[in-house]
């Protein structure tokens, strides 16, 4: 069986399937801009996909279907929790099944890059740039193992789902178009015979998807965001575990490598990255590294590149680097678990006695945590049943605004929308 032959997969699955379920049961999608998602996704018995992220309806559909068939909060939200929370799982059985046949050794390649490049933001489940990265590792290894047969299908297929899931589609394709051409003008890649048709079509779609940005997306070309959301989501400790990472992926391009070498360093990054989540506080900006993700993980995917055009790297060094990553991944989701339990009590507690309108501001108590960011307001509806008897809003105007009227404005980007009633009770005459 393929599992006693390749224990590096093995491990890899573990860990992202324990990994995924830390997640659900963490709550994970909860988390930030998740909670609005599924608060939307509930209260109007549609998908949604902001800024034509049309892929979001693929993992969001579970979680409409069960609404739509149950009318039962609990079961949507449970059903958004595990669909986020397969999602690194299903990346790198994906990746799995482009590589299993010619090269099972670069499998410990999308490990590294699912489940540690993506770790400091993975907790934000809902963050399509995260998501666009993770299922750009498959694409980038059936261009490393040779584009034909079913393999071509696969990788249009994920073509299409990355397009419609982030503008990172742009420097994805591009970067895949730039490593395809080299890697067969110089002839360091399996061949792939419709190569230059596959240059031509990743390009293309990069640019296309570069000219439909929207103006709210128009920040992802500007300099200053990166180093805006660098400093909110890596500074300090995830930075430099980031950086202790890539040494380890280094070590594994040389063939004397000792398995310890680069398991003991990821072992470090390991402890950096526990001690940094263990107060929530620290992490309250945690989703801003949905940008940084992508410039983090290019040096990984280069160094594949590099792997996949020489001898397959020794299976005791994969199995090594796996385990460790696996450990990393469990460890640190485990460890942001624990501290997001204290954010989530915090919320449901305010929403069980007071006042009926309370602050954000004023539930978090200069803590500096999660609670601040404005998605909480719809955490605070989804903590409640269907009708809802105390709010959470980002200002004191609002609050004020709601005892005045009894309408809810929670959207920080546009201040005069109202709530609608659906599922939950929002407006003044469904409440009554």
């Amino acid at each position: 069986m393929w599992f006693r032959k390749d224990r590096s997969a093995t491990i890899g699955f573990f860990a992202a399937g324990l990994g995924g379920l830390i997640l659900a049961l963490g709550g994970a999608a909860y988390s930030w801009d998740g909670a609005f998602f599924l608060e939307e996704i509930i209260n109007r018995g549609v998908p949604f996909a902001p800024q034509h992220r049309w892929s979001d309806y693929v993992w969001e559909a579970p979680t409409w279907g069960a609404i739509r068939l149950t009318d039962n909060a609990a079961v949507a939200q449970w059903t958004f929790r595990v669909s986020t929370g397969v999602l690194p799982l299903t990346a790198l059985v994906a990746s799995w099944l482009i590589v299993r046949r010619r090269r099972p050794d670069l499998i410990v390649w999308p490990i590294i890059g699912i489940c540690g490049c993506s770790l400091p933001g993975e907790w934000f489940s809902v963050a399509e740039g995260i998501i666009a990265i993770q299922f750009a590792w498959p694409l980038f290894l059936a261009i490393a193992v040779g584009l034909e047969g079913w393999t071509e299908i696969v990788a249009a297929v994920l073509a299409v789902f990355i397009f419609f899931t982030h503008p990172f589609a742009f420097p994805i394709f591009v970067g895949g178009a730039c490593a395809l051409l080299a890697g067969q003008s110089f002839k360091r890649l399996p061949p792939s015979p419709r190569w230059r048709w596959w240059v031509g079509a990743l390009l293309a779609a990069g640019i296309v998807r570069r000219l439909l940005l929207a103006s709210s997306e128009q920040g992802y070309t500007r300099l200053s965001w990166l180093r805006q959301s660098t400093v909110e989501s890596m500074y300090h400790l995830p930075l430099l575990a980031m950086a202790v990472l890539l040494v380890a992926a280094i070590t594994m391009c040389f063939p004397r490598t000792r398995p310890v070498l680069p398991a003991a360093l990821i072992s470090c990054s390991t402890l950096m990255l526990c001690v940094h989540f263990l107060h929530v506080s620290h992490w309250a900006l945690a989703l801003s590294y949905r940008l940084p993700v992508l410039f983090v993980t290019a040096p990984f995917v280069l160094l594949m590149f590099v792997a996949a055009a020489m001898a397959p790297v020794r299976p005791t060094v994969t199995a090594a680097v796996s385990a460790a990553t696996g450990t990393m991944f469990v460890a640190v989701l485990l460890v942001q678990a624990f501290a997001w339990h204290h954010v989530l009590t915090d919320v449901r507690s305010a929403t069980r006695s007071g006042a009926s309108c309370k602050t954000l501001a004023g539930v978090d108590k200069g803590r500096g945590t999660p609670i601040t960011h404005w998605a909480t307001s719809y955490l605070a509806i989804l903590a409640q049943g269907r009708h809802p008897s105390r709010f959470l809003t980002g200002s004191v105007a609002a609050c004020r605004a709601f005892d005045r009227t009894g309408r809810l404005y929670l959207r920080p980007w546009d201040p005069s929308f109202a709530e609608p009633s659906g599922y939950y009770r929002l407006s003044p005459r469904a409440r009554r």
